[in-house]
């Protein structure tokens, strides 16, 4: 069949009736174009496995039949693979959870365009096997594409370091109940491992063998319900697989205490498999990305890190919104004609008491301090000049009017008058410069309304505290939101503040940045602040909830080089020393072609990711600011690898930038999914965190409550701990033994609890131990990530 060259569409409706004799060949391509078969039917059966997926195609000689006939290109060799199949199929698709193409079965109803064709990216097709195709039964094929989809599926969402012993257990008994045999198993756990880049793949196929003699020994096994949580979006994952593999379904009671059914008389009685708990809520999101800013910043952000033993997350982000401040006003990233980003930042980062965020601030914002100060001792002159200046006309005045008032001539006094006049005219035209202000902290509203406009429309809120929340919400206005500032000083709308008791104020393009770190409890009682969500305050913000380190840190870290700091100032003093643009004009940073193409795949999956279900439609006021943020952010990034040059807004910037720039917004996409999460959490639920952190952290299985009292008797009464282990035992991380019976007089027994094991899987998101006051009374220890290998289950 004759195609336009360089694509795939034959460009007609009717092109699967076509049938071309030897003669008309020459004729319908004389003129070129691309060749294709017609798969199926009018090829006498003739079927194409067409590999999309780059795991699909490592896979194809692990698992379909072999062949003489293989083509693809450059781009992606030996991407087809050619069958002659009785009966005949249709079209098959096997499709990874987020809709991309794993391959595709061509049969019937089909084309592929074949050697020498070009294929729509450029590439030439080549033949890598140019022989005869394989005859192999329909059922046969279809079933091996089936392995290799699934195969495929699993190596794509293969969980990361730490839980992928447990995944090889469970997956392995997932597929070994659904009816596959063991060596099959072996080869999909272990093949899928590999392409995954687990070091440990082979490891994973003795874990399929393990679980294979654990139950034919009569051990319970780990299966779906455990996969679904360790693989990555482990549900839809394991959905997939039952339907492609055609498992079969393992039904379990879900009351009772033993498993039974009919012909297991002769085997031992076995206690009901535990399903997977519900989550808790995360309270802390992913790692700060590493290598995203500038040599000398990178350097000074790990080395205060290290030095102050915090999260990279605090000092990187307090380095974005110290940036955010001295490039605010002076540039903006220009997107198109009619969207322009501005360069300041709301920033918060959650954090609990005693994590040395003062100390982080006062490194950071170091240089905004000097420079603060060396502008209020450049201005001093001036600005005591002015008052000296001032003092001289109001005394005048003051002298003019008595005179005039004293005045024995009606034309003495006329004149004495118009001196007064003058006097008043001069004085009111007198400016007394204000000092001038980089830094402000708690400062209400008005304050800060009143900083913008003397301070050039730009100001930096930044605390160490969050009593700035209580302030937005009406502590000092009896009530009444006033949040307005903040809102229009993000966006850069123009702000109006009229006073009665003094002359308004205007401020044309307010940059207003904003940088806050405060604790867990504060971003909690968010979500009650009546207003903050619903005006759009709380999606202005770039949130980051790093893992806590207390317990785990260092008592002798390394200092940070005199150097390093140095250069952090010098980076900072470029950035705020940068002119001004003049008055109607702006100084915009463009894109390269390579950063716009960048940025604008990145729009598009981002747009996807509003849709109904997926993982930003929850949040979608946050998000629809996400794109805005990176561009800031990439800005940002520019200025600290340019800032030495005069004009830095005359460098494009680059696809490093953008790229490092999306990696954050991938960072701060997942922090803000679990900042919204928390802001509705209830103390009942935080209870029965903080008690299963204590479970985990001791290593308490199973234990009674009496005993887990004595451990956290500082943190609960016995009431509260009482509700507590309630709320679990119905979340399902414990289930309290019931043969608890107690003849007899005297105190009864206290309750006793089993520990689900698969909530003590490594990767399971659960909460971790940190921040607790009981720590004295430990008797067990275990790595700062709170993992405990739990074996077989």
């Amino acid at each position: 069949m004759w195609v336009p060259g360089g694509s795939k569409n034959p460009g007609r409706d009717d092109w699967q009736l076509e049938r071309l004799t030897k003669e008309e060949i020459p004729l319908r391509f004389a003129k070129g174009g691309n060749l294709s078969i017609l798969t199926g039917e009018p090829s006498n059966g003739l079927v194409d496995v067409d590999l999309d997926a780059s795991e699909a195609v490592e896979l194809a000689d692990v698992f379909l039949p072999s062949t003489n006939m293989v083509h693809g290109r450059p781009g992606n060799p030996r991407s087809h693979h050619w069958y002659v199949t009785s009966p005949v199929p249709g079209i098959s698709q096997w499709r990874d959870v987020d809709g991309i193409m794993l391959l595709e079965l061509r049969g019937t109803g089909g084309h592929t365009i074949i050697p020498p064709s070009t294929h729509p990216e450029g590439d030439t097709l080549v033949w890598y096997e140019e022989g005869e195709p394989s005859a192999v039964s329909e059922h046969d094929l279809r079933q091996a594409c089936s392995h290799l989809a699934a195969t495929a599926l699993l190596a794509r969402h293969w969980p990361g370091k730490g839980s992928r012993h447990h995944a090889g257990l469970a997956v392995g008994g997932y597929l070994l109940r659904g009816g596959l045999g063991e060596d099959l198993v072996v080869r999909m756990v272990e093949t899928a491992a590999r392409v995954a880049g687990d070091e440990e793949w082979k490891a994973r196929g003795r874990d399929v063998v393990d679980t294979a003699r654990n139950r034919a020994s009569g051990k319970m096994v780990t299966g779906g319900p455990t996969a679904e949580i360790l693989l990555q979006d482990g549900s839809n994952v394991v959905g997939k697989l039952r339907q492609w593999l055609d498992l079969r379904r393992q039904d379990y009671p879900m009351n009772g205490a033993w498993q039974e059914g009919p012909g297991q008389e002769t085997l031992p009685k076995l206690p009901l498999p535990w399903e997977a708990p519900l989550p808790f809520v995360e309270i802390a999101g992913p790692p700060f990305p590493s290598g995203i800013f500038a040599r000398d910043v990178q350097e000074f952000v790990d080395a205060e890190a290290e030095a102050l033993q915090v999260p990279v997350d605090l000092p990187a982000c307090l380095a974005l919104g110290v940036g955010a401040a001295a490039a605010a006003g002076r540039c903006k990233v220009r997107l198109t004609q009619d969207w322009a980003e501005p360069l300041n930042h709301f920033v918060v980062v959650v954090l609990p008491s005693g994590e040395r965020k003062s100390p982080a601030f006062r490194a950071m914002t170091s240089p905004l301090e000097e420079r603060e100060r060396e502008l209020a001792m450049s201005a001093q002159l001036e600005i005591s000049s002015a008052q000296t200046e001032a003092e001289i006309l109001q005394t005048r005045l003051h002298d003019a009017k008595n005179k005039a008032a004293k005045a024995k001539s009606e034309e003495e006094r006329e004149k004495l008058t118009k001196d007064a006049a003058d006097l008043a005219g001069r004085l009111s035209k007198l400016s007394i410069p204000l000092t001038p202000r980089l830094l402000a902290d708690d400062a209400t509203s008005e304050a800060v309304a009143s900083l913008l406009a003397a301070n050039g429309g730009r100001i930096a809120v930044m605390s160490s505290e969050g009593g700035l929340f209580e302030t937005l919400a009406g502590r000092y206005s009896q009530g009444t939101l006033n949040i307005d500032v903040y809102l229009k000083g993000f966006s850069g709308d123009s702000l109006r503040v009229d006073r009665k008791s003094r002359t308004p104020e205007f401020v044309p393009r307010p940059a207003l940045t904003l940088v806050l770190t405060i604790q867990p409890d504060v971003i909690r009682d968010l979500a009650a602040k009546r207003g903050f969500r619903g005006r759009g305050l709380l999606a202005r913000f770039l949130y980051s909830i790093p893992r806590s380190m207390v317990g785990y840190r260092s008592n002798s870290p390394s200092p940070v080089p005199q150097e390093s700091r140095e250069r952090w100032h010098r980076i900072i003093k470029n950035m705020l020393k940068l002119p001004d643009p003049p008055d109607g004009q702006e100084h915009a940073m463009l894109l390269s072609d390579e950063a716009e193409s960048a940025f604008q795949q990145y729009r598009d999956l981002v747009e996807t990711r509003l849709r109904p279900g997926a993982d930003l439609n929850d949040i979608q006021d946050w998000a629809n600011k996400l794109c805005g943020a990176v561009a800031r952010i990439s800005g940002i990034l520019h200025l600290f690898l340019h800032h030495a040059k005069g004009h830095p807004w005359e460098v494009p910037i680059s696809l490093t930038c953008i790229q490092a720039a999306i990696r954050l917004g991938d960072y701060f996409s997942a922090h803000a999914g679990v900042a919204f999460s928390m802001m509705g959490d209830d103390a009942d639920t935080e209870k029965a965190r903080k008690a299963w952190a204590f479970i985990t952290y001791l290593g308490l299985a199973p234990f009674s409550q009496r005993d887990l009292w004595q451990h956290v008797r500082r943190s609960f009464s016995v009431d509260e701990l009482a509700g507590a282990l309630q709320l679990l035992v119905q979340m399902g991380y414990l289930r309290r033994l019931v043969d608890q019976s107690h003849p007899g007089p005297g105190r009864p027994r206290s309750p006793i609890f089993e520990v689900n094991p698969i909530a003590l899987a490594r990767e399971y998101p659960g909460p971790s131990a940190e921040n607790f006051e009981d720590s004295g009374d430990f008797g067990y220890t275990q790595g700062p990530t709170g993992e405990q290998d739990v074996g077989e289950v």
